[in-house]
């Protein structure tokens, strides 16, 4: 076999083991890696307004059926420039959609909330229900819908997710860290 053979026999393969990986790998993987999410919540995080971006105390969202993504997120952030101007944001395909009021009676623990490192968040819904997916099967199920919440606790933020079954009943919640996807709790 020549050099020049050889080196097109190695690339080839080396082109055909990255494209087996890529259509293989778990999804988290491919969020880690770069690939965009465009109904994720970093791309959701993008679509808040500037001055609220460093204030973000809880993202929320309510996936349908067995869809990782949630049609539509929900922002709650306080003002950089304001500490007492809380606001709900809702956060659809990428886009600021509208807002939602906040309860006066809830103000008084969110002004509690420490916001979320955003930068420290790498796994977005994606991975998360990757990782909630093997727990429906290791229960046995299909997993059906899933609502997600992303908050700081010290010192990582966390999604806290509540699983159902295709057919709307409860499975359990996982906390898992938005830094690497590890599982630090489930009640399943």
């Amino acid at each position: 076999m020549t050099l020049r053979r050889f080196l097109s026999v190695s690339a080839l393969l080396l082109f055909a083991a990255g494209v087996s990986f890529a259509q293989t790998a778990p999804p988290g993987v491919r969020a880690a890696t770069g690939e965009p999410n465009p109904g994720g919540v970093i791309s959701a995080i993008h679509a808040v307004p500037h001055d609220y971006v460093r204030g973000i105390l809880e993202i929320s969202g309510k996936s349908q059926k067995s869809a990782p993504n949630p049609p539509q997120w929900n922002i709650v952030a306080r003002n950089a420039h304001n500490p007492a101007d809380i606001r709900g944001f809702i956060i659809i395909h990428g886009q600021l959609s509208g807002e939602f009021p906040i309860q006066q009676s809830g103000l008084a623990a969110l002004s509690a909330l420490k916001p979320i490192i955003i930068s420290r968040v790498r796994i977005d819904a994606i991975g998360i229900w990757y990782t909630a997916q093997q727990f429906a099967s290791s229960r046995g199920t299909h997993l059906g819908p899933i609502d997600y919440t992303l908050e700081q606790q010290n010192p990582d933020p966390v999604w806290v997710v509540k699983c159902f079954s295709r057919h709307h009943h409860y499975l359990g919640t996982i906390h898992v860290l938005a830094t690497t996807g590890a599982v630090i709790s489930k009640n399943f």
